[in-house]
């Protein structure tokens, strides 16, 4: 049975992951201006259930549902704290100094910004350029995308988050969901149109959550098949909005997707190292694609070429990101020594 639960969730992070990816050689070949075949862009590019959208949720409610699983029966803040955010920063940072000095090959003025922006950039907090602005910085954006930030913030609040689980679900779950649903109104620390948000990452934190406690329920076989259906007609009909927000569209998909593809426990070696290396993967990739795309295509390159290119540089990507991975690993345990970390933590 543990096999199986941990086979479904690597689905799931392999599933997102190649979602996300694909996603971003999507919107890279349109920043480009290549000619991207139409049923290609109809997929990808689906409205408010595209690629990008709906596997960033699918990431926010895994991460929800593995802390909570691991953490429910006990947890030591100090702990978490040390073990879990150098987890997430030591490959940010190893990633952010050889992305920066890549990019500056590129466009040797991206030295001139502020120490104050390359510091928050460099810890993984870029979050939004918008949101930066609003302090009259300049922001930097390398590796990564806008919600590593999010994912630190949730990092982070864990703690108070599982203690709320724990012993007052339905009020916790009421606050998160009063402030998910006033922040689509008001979209108060929220940018690019309502898609870059904390709070939106922490509804579907606390649905992860909520999915790892009742997923005796979840994956019954009438429970399965209604959200098969339900996903199936969803992408069939494709609603832009629902109650006048786009996210909300995403979210609703998003939840069902996720109880399906738990089921789904078939296992390879490709799914496995993808599963590996998600995060590493997820911080480079982006990068990957904005510098290299070019040396490759021109506004020409017919769709073979563009495929070609794209399952090209998806390979180096991952070899950048095993890479990383090392890299990661090394750093990580000279700082668990230096801190006396046990490593069950």
């Amino acid at each position: 049975m543990q096999e199986q639960r941990d086979r479904g969730y690597d689905f799931i992070r392999f599933f997102a992951m190649s979602m996300i990816v694909i996603h971003h050689i999507f919107t890279t070949w349109k920043e480009q201006h290549y000619h991207i075949p139409e049923f290609i862009a109809n997929i990808v590019g689906r409205g408010a259930i595209g690629f990008g959208g709906v596997g960033v949720a699918l990431f926010f409610m895994l991460s929800g549902a593995l802390l909570i699983k691991k953490y429910e029966t006990g947890l030591k803040a100090s702990e978490f704290y040390k073990k879990r955010l150098w987890r997430i920063e030591i490959p940010q940072m190893i990633g952010f100094f050889c992305a920066f000095w890549c990019q500056y090959l590129v466009t040797p003025h991206i030295i001139n910004h502020k120490p104050e922006s390359l510091f928050f950039s460099f810890i993984g907090l870029g979050y939004s350029g918008e949101f930066w602005a609003q302090f009259g910085r300049r922001n930097v954006w390398v590796i990564g995308e806008w919600f590593t930030a999010v994912i630190i913030i949730l990092y982070i609040l864990f703690p108070a988050l599982r203690w709320l689980f724990v012993n007052h679900k339905n009020t916790g779950g009421g606050i998160i969901a009063l402030l998910f649903l006033i922040n689509l109104k008001y979209q108060i620390l929220t940018y690019h149109r309502g898609w870059f948000s904390i709070t939106n990452g922490l509804m579907c934190f606390w649905m992860g959550m909520l999915f790892e406690k009742y997923k005796y329920i979840l994956c019954r076989r009438p429970a399965i098949g209604a959200c098969a259906a339900f996903v199936i007609l969803y992408w069939i009909v494709n609603p832009q909005q629902i109650l006048g927000y786009s996210y909300l569209s995403c979210f609703i998909f998003s939840l069902p997707l996720f109880v399906v593809l738990y089921q789904i426990t078939f296992s390879n070696r490709f799914i496995r190292f993808v599963s590996k290396y998600n995060y590493e993967i997820y911080l480079v990739h982006h990068r990957v694609f904005i510098l290299l795309f070019p040396a490759l295509l021109t506004a020409k390159s017919n769709a073979w070429q563009l495929g070609i290119a794209a399952v090209l540089l998806t390979g180096i990507t991952l070899l950048l990101s095993e890479s990383l991975h090392r890299a990661t690993e090394w750093g990580q345990n000279k700082i668990y020594r230096l801190l006396h970390i046990k490593e069950t933590c």
